[in-house]
This record gives C-alpha cells, structure tokens and sequence, in this order.
C-alpha cells in the first residue's frame, strides 16, 4: 500500500511538471512578444496560458462554463473594438460568442491534459469519438463536393470558410468535446445544474423586461435586454426563447431528482419562470416546441407521472391552467395577426421560395455552404422590398439551396443517426435509475431541433450541445445496461 501510494505521488508529480512545462513555454513566450508587440496582448497570452493550465487539471470545471456560456449568445467578443487589437491584422476581423472562444481553450486545454498525461500507466487519457461519427465526416464531405462543383464566383471562398467554421467547429465543439471530457453520470448533472442556472437568469431577465416595459409603454413580451452595454442574450425574444425552451426539460429532471424540500421548492419557483417567460415570448416556434415537448415528456414518463398524487386533482389542474393560459393564448392570437407579424410571415415565405427557386437551378448539390445570403442579395427583388438579405429561417430551406438534395440527404441521415442513439438510451433505461435524466436530454434535443424548423441557430451550440450532452446520456446508459446483462 506504501509502495502504491509513493507510485501515485511521483506519477502525481510528473503531471504537474509536464503541465507546469506547457505554463513555462507559454510565459517565455508572452515574454518575448512584450518585446515586439506594446500593449495588453502578452499579459492576454499569459493569462490565457494560465487557465489552460488551469482548465487541464479540471476539464469538467470547463465543460460546466462551457454549457453555462452557451445559452449567453448576444455575449460577442470582436476584436476589431479593443484599442489594443483594433490595429492587428487577421486579429482585428475576428468576432466570435464568448463561449466559442471559450470552447476553442477549452480544447486546447484537453489537448495539453491528452499530452500531460501521455505514456503514464493508469493516468493516460485518450479522446472519445462520439457514436456514428461517421455519418458527420459523410456531411462533411458532402459539403466539401458542393464547394468543389458550385458555379457562383463567390462559392469558393466562402464555401471552404463555412465547411471549417461553423460546420466543422459545431461538430468539434458540441459533440465530440463534451463526448470526450464528461464521463459519468455525475460529471453529466454538474454541467446540466450550470446550463440550469444561467436558464433562470435569463427567465428572470425575461421577466424584468416586462415590468421595465410596462413603465416604459415600450416592451409587449418578454425580451432580452442591455446591461450596461452587455446583452448576454441578445436583444431579440426568439434568441432568449431557443435557449428556455431547452433548458425546461432539465429543469424538471433536476426537480424531478431531487430530495431535499427547500431545493425543490426553489427549482420549482425556477422552473415556473422559465415556463412563463418561455410563453410571454410570445414565439411562435416556442410555442410549438413546448407543444412537442409535452407531449414526448408525458408519454416517456406516463408511468411515473401516474403515480403522482396530484394526477387526483387532474381536472382541477386543467381548469388552472386554462384559466391561467386563457390571457396569454388570446394576447398571442392577436400578436400573431398584427401587421409586424404579418411583414414576417411574407419574409419567410418569400425567403422559403428563393431557396427553392435556387435549388431547382442546381439540384444535386446546391450553390455552396455558405452562399445563401449572397443569393439572397442577388434577388433584387427582395433587397427592394425587406432591405437588407435575411439567412434562411429554417435549416431545411438554407441547406437545400446551399448543398442540394445530397446535402439534406445527409444531414437529415445524421440529425436521424444522432436521435436514435438517444432513443437507445432511453429504451435501455427504463429499468435503471438514469431514465429520467435520458428522457430530459432526449426532450431537450428534439425541442432544439424542432425550433431551429423555423429559427437560424442550427449550426450552433444552441442545437448541438443538447445533441451531444444526449449522446453522453445514451452512452452512459448504454454501457451501465451492458454491464448489468454480463453481470446478470
């Protein structure tokens, strides 16, 4: 046990030295850029170097700011506004969400922790391929051919730059990173309790909204609002309903789950936020992904949900919640037949008929990843009537005009490839105790996939992280369930 405990120490002690090398390097290097470049860039580097340092020792520390991040989309960094980088060339056109760059030192900090930990028996770590990677690389390389054969001048250049970011990043950073790094079931419900807690912000900034709005005579729905200049949800209703609408089957996984009466209490009041600022949005695409929620959480958890004591005041409980939805639902029937309403639908719709129109032209593989807002500025038409080109609210519509028929083919093949192992996850679970949290992660993934039907966030983490955080789920359950059958 001694001798065990000293191996321990040393292998202990020669991570820590390769890491603290990788912290050295990076400091001699902030060093020698002092000399060259004035300013705040070397202390950024060295700063930088430190919590990748830092973010080695602890990656599920990480993965929980990551998830925590990634609802906060209106947090954009641009570097083309800082003093210190405006004059940097390259650097100066780079603008990205906060949790982007975070993901990208997040992977840079498991690469460090890969190599740290490299050759040490017991201790080394190899990344984890997430289920049926293969059908993504197959999209890839889908996107990849429609750059190669596009016509329009502009395809190339754009094509090769949206096959990299965002496609390829949205793959390496929303499910291949939290595949690799969250492991257990454990490590699954810290990052689950982060994403949670930065849903209620936002629900209660939601809230906030309509009372400053109130006071205003501005603000009709809930919406996302400034802070001092800072909108970490942007400044648009859809942008902060995406986000609830997913982030409401964890919230009730984690009341479901939970023992103690004052925690319940208070993620029940948490919980009721998000739902009615999640309605009081007044989205429509919200509204409808609720619906099919609902319905999928109810009958995934009607066994549990019949043995609820409240199921005897059932029709008590349908009488309140109409009362109480009654307002709302006639407050959105006339929102949705006002005249800005309206102006939206005809944008859809004539967006819908472009992408359409330029897919009958070349069907097979489309213009090109990326090109669709250039189409759409191609169309006089539409430029005189909307103003400035709009991108296709609805991932079905952007990818047939942008990669064709093989290009929907495809991704529709990996969203479907995806969604199975999830519900594997969930077939497999119903006799172990990790059911509801698959039920809840398979709710959230299907709810982000159906909003992005009509909203423009499918290339982002708002999609894909539910996505991978419900291949984590399966892949835990899948193997828990294998061992028990070998045990049995």
């Amino acid at each position: 046990m001694h001798a065990l405990r000293i191996s321990r120490s040393v292998t202990q002690s020669f991570v820590e030295r390769r890491t603290m090398f990788v912290f050295f390097v990076a400091l001699v290097g902030a060093a020698i850029l002092a000399t060259i470049i004035p300013g705040w860039l070397p202390l950024i580097v060295l700063v930088g170097a430190g919590v990748i340092t830092a973010l080695a020792f602890f990656p599920v520390a990480g993965m929980c700011l990551l998830a925590a991040l990634m609802p906060m989309s209106g947090w954009v960094i641009n570097f083309g506004v800082y003093n210190w980088s405006r004059h940097i060339p390259i650097l100066n056109t780079i603008d990205a969400p906060a949790a982007d760059f975070f993901a990208l030192v997040l992977l840079i900090s498991y690469s460090v922790r890969l190599l740290a930990l490299w050759g040490i028996p017991g201790r080394e770590e190899r990344p984890r391929l997430a289920p049926h990677s293969a059908v993504f690389w197959l999209f890839l390389f889908v996107q990849l051919l429609s750059v190669v054969f596009a016509t329009r001048e502009d395809a190339l250049g754009i094509g090769v730059k949206y096959v990299l970011r965002p496609m390829l990043f949205m793959y390496l950073m929303w499910v291949l990173l939290p595949f690799t790094i969250v492991r257990t079931r454990e490590a699954l419900d810290r990052v689950l309790r982060w994403m949670y807690g930065v849903g209620v912000g936002g629900a209660v900034m939601g809230m906030i909204s309509l009372i400053l709005g109130a006071a205003q005579g501005g603000w009709t729905r809930v919406t996302p609002f400034a802070l001092a200049g800072w909108t970490p949800f942007g400044t648009n209703h859809n942008l902060l309903a995406e986000v609830l609408v997913v982030i409401l089957p964890i919230g009730a996984y984690l009341l479901h789950q939970e023992d103690r009466p004052h925690v319940r209490r208070w993620l029940f009041v948490g919980n009721a936020l998000i739902l009615v600022a999640t309605l009081l949005t007044f989205a429509r695409s919200a509204w409808i992904v609720l619906f099919v929620e609902c319905l999928l959480a109810l009958w995934l958890m009607r066994d549990s949900i019949g043995r609820l004591p409240v199921v005897r005041f059932r029709r008590q409980m349908v009488g309140l919640a109409l009362a109480l939805l009654l307002p709302i639902l006639v407050y959105m029937i006339a929102i949705s037949t006002s005249s800005l309403v309206a102006g939206s639908n005809d944008t859809r719709i004539d967006l819908a008929r472009i992408s359409w129109e330029y897919f009958r032209d070349r069907p097979l593989l489309g213009q090109g990843p990326g090109t669709f807002l250039s189409i759409v500025a191609d169309t006089h038409v539409y430029v005189i009537e909307y103003g400035d080109p709009l991108d296709a609210h609805g991932m079905l519509q952007k990818i047939i005009a942008e990669s064709g028929l093989l290009g929907l083919i495809t991704w529709v093949l990996m969203l479907t490839i995806f969604m199975l192992y999830g519900w594997r996850g969930v077939m497999r679970a119903r006799s172990l105790p990790e059911y509801p949290l698959v039920v809840a992660l398979f709710v959230a993934a299907s709810g982000a996939i159906v909003y992005q039907i009509f909203n423009t966030s499918y290339y982002s983490g708002k999609m894909w992280l539910p996505i991978g955080l419900l291949l984590v789920g399966a892949h835990v359950v899948v193997w828990k369930y294998r061992e028990s059958k070998s045990f049995i």
